[in-house]
This record gives structure tokens, C-alpha cells and sequence, in this order.
């Protein structure tokens, strides 16, 4: 993970969120005109919403979904295509899944630190009075849950909440211009900004950090077998069924439409072409929104040949349309706009995936660097 480009990756994420989260929370900390601000919009931004994406991440973490804020944010059109290449290396290793719970853990607290920022910018250029509103709940009501929040910093009393605080921060209270109210509701800065680093600041820290960790100890353990596999190859010739010969291979699938199953970048599949032939027509299979050319590609009577990249894991949904059509399977493998050997656990995968559909024939190729 030393590479340049997971850094340029990680600092473009980060300031895009601070920026979004600076911006944001300044205006929503703002205030009305007359520099209210509904305390219990704080509590949603510094307490609810922090606790309720802490345990969404740790779930999709635990699931293994590939869909999170930041795959989301990568998707974005703003990003170099350099970038997309460093993530095709993290997936091939298999180091994605814990590089994306990191990274996610860091812009959750960069988050946290841009509104955090925001609300102490606020505070010392602005006179804010922290009021709350509510039709349904009361003070009696609202105080025992604000106590509760309370319960992690009780070394410090100031930020104790007291009943006759949330009874002055009610907003139709303060209609009477009483000083000595106003005073105390404006005394909930701090109880705000304990709450901000209790329940925002310091969980993400924490499962920052502890994913940090992981992720360096999955990457020394892809060192060690990467040496162990190299020692392995020079102790042994490569096995020769593992290769193909391109040109029977172009004679088998001439005529043949191309089903692309994986973002290949152009410069790459014009080298695929001169060694298999232009396809006649291509069907993007790569996304969900793309289900109309499944059902298409599957009524096409056409040679097919189904183009995948290695390292990605084969899904049941790729599976389920295989199973309707038949044709050639080609899983590849690059590196920087290079296509480079298929690693053998990567090739035993697709082998065993491959194995029970008999109307598929799995085929490698070898194309010159």
C-alpha cells in the first residue's frame, strides 16, 4: 500500500468530504435570523446519524457487499483513470473488501472533523442561542434522553444537562427576553461538542485504526506468498496446458459477438481484437442497469464470447445467464493498461466455476508484452 496512487486516492476522498462536510454543517449550525439553532438538529448530525452509519458500515463489512459511500464516491465521473487501475489491483489481490472498510472509516471521521470545525467556526464568530422544538415532546420527556447521551463524559460537569437547561432551551420559552434563560440555553455548547467526539469522533478512530491494522497484516501475508509463489516458479517450468494456442482459438469464435463482463480499457481490447478478431457486436454485461443486454445477448445466436476478469469471484448471477446461453469464457488478467499472466488460484477458480457447464469451454491467451 505503499503506492502513490492509494494516497492520491485517499486524499482526493478526504477533501471532497471535509469540503462537503465544512460547507453542510456551517449552514445548518448557522442558525435562523436571529441565530437559533435547533438543538435537536445537532443531536441527528453529531449523535443519530454518526451511530446509525457506524453500525451500517460494520454490517456491510461483515455482509461482504461490495456498495458502500465510498465505492459510491469513486463512481463518481471527477476521478483520474489511473485510479480505476489502482482499484483493479486491490481487487486482484483481494486486499479491496478491508482497503474500503479503512477508507470508509477515515471519511466518516473526516466527516466528523469538518463538522466539528464547522460548529466551533460558528461559535466564535457568531452569538448562537441553542433552542429545540417540538410539538410532540416536552421537557420532562427530552431530558432523560439527553441524560442518557450524557452518560459517557460524567467527569465533566459542565456538560451535564440539567432540567431546568432543556426547560430554558424550549424555544416558546424564550419569547419572554428573560437574560438568565437565554444565558443558560446558550450554555449547551459543550454538552454538543462532548457528544460530537463520544459518539463520532472516537468510535470511528478506533475501527480506523483497527482496520489499518488488518489491512497491513493482509498485506504482508500477500508478500509472503508472493515470494513463496516466485521461489515456486523457479523450481518448476510452466505447465504447458495452461496456454492456448490464439490462432485456433480466433478460427473457433470467428463471426463472434463480444460479452463484456469487466471494464476493459480500449487500449487493451484493441490487443484482444488483433489476436481473436473485431467482434461483430458487444454486449456490456458489467452492471445492473444493464439487464436489457443480458436478455438480448441471450437471444443472440451468434458466437459468444464472454470476457471476465480474473480476479473478480464468480457471482451466481453471472452463473444464472451462463446457464442460458453457451459459447467461450475467457478470463484475463493486467496491470497498467498491460495484460499479465492469470495467477493459478485465480485460474483454479474459474476452472471449478466453469467445470459443471458444459456448453462453456474455458479458453486462455497469451498475448505479447
Amino acid at each position: 500500500m505503499d503506492n502513490q496512487q492509494y494516497r492520491y486516492i485517499g486524499h482526493g476522498l478526504v477533501a471532497l468530504v471535509f469540503c462537503f462536510a465544512l460547507l453542510s454543517s456551517a449552514f445548518l449550525i448557522s442558525g435562523d435570523q436571529y441565530g437559533k439553532v435547533n438543538l435537536l438538529y445537532l443531536l441527528l448530525l453529531f449523535v443519530v446519524w454518526p451511530l446509525l452509519s457506524l453500525v451500517l458500515s460494520v454490517s456491510a463489512s461483515l455482509m461482504r457487499s461490495k456498495k458502500s459511500s465510498v465505492s459510491t464516491l469513486l463512481s463518481l465521473p471527477i476521478w483520474p483513470n489511473a485510479w480505476q487501475s489502482a482499484i483493479n489491483d486491490l481487487k486482484r489481490s483481494g486486499s479491496y473488501p478491508l482497503w474500503l472498510f479503512a477508507q470508509g472509516q477515515k471519511l466518516a471521521l473526516t466527516f466528523s472533523v469538518g463538522s466539528l470545525i464547522a460548529f466551533l467556526f460558528v461559535l466564535l464568530f457568531n452569538d448562537v442561542t441553542f433552542v429545540w422544538r417540538s410539538t410532540l415532546l416536552s421537557a420532562e420527556q427530552l431530558f432523560p434522553v439527553l441524560n442518557t447521551l450524557a452518560k459517557p463524559w460524567f467527569f465533566l460537569q459542565e456538560a451535564q444537562p440539567l432540567e431546568n437547561m432543556v426547560r430554558a432551551a424550549q424555544d416558546s420559552r424564550l419569547n419572554s427576553g428573560d437574560a438568565s434563560q437565554l444565558s443558560t440555553a446558550s450554555s449547551w455548547w459543550l454538552y454538543v461538542l462532548m457528544s460530537q467526539i463520544f459518539y463520532a469522533i472516537m468510535p470511528r478512530t478506533v475501527l480506523y485504526l483497527w482496520g489499518r491494522l488488518q489491512l497491513a497484516k493482509h498485506i504482508a501475508t500477500l508478500k509472503k506468498e508472493e515470494l513463496s509463489v516466485s521461489a515456486a516458479d523457479l523450481s518448476s517450468a510452466q505447465q504447458p496446458e495452461q496456454l492456448k494456442d490464439v490462432v485456433e482459438l480466433a478460427n473457433q469464435v470467428q463471426g463472434y459477438v463480444l460479452l463484456s463482463a469487466t471494464a476493459l480499457p480500449d487500449v487493451l481490447k484493441q490487443q484482444l481484437y488483433q489476436h481473436l478478431g473485431t467482434p461483430e457486436f458487444e454486449y456490456v454485461l458489467s452492471h445492473q442497469e444493464n439487464t436489457d443486454n443480458e436478455e438480448k445477448a441471450i437471444l443472440d445466436k451468434r458466437k459468444k464470447v464472454l470476457v471476465v476478469a480474473a480476479w473478480e469471484p464468480p457471482l451466481g448471477e453471472l452463473a444464472d445467464f451462463m446457464a442460458l446461453t453457451q459459447g467461450v469464457i475467457i478470463p484475463i488478467d493486467w496491470k497498467n493498461e498491460q495484460f499479465c499472466q492469470l495467477s493459478q488460484l485465480h485460474l483454479d477458480e474459474w476452472r471449478r466455476f466453469c467445470y459443471p457447464m458444459k456448453q462453456w469451454q474455458l479458453q486462455l491467451v497469451e498475448i505479447d508484452q
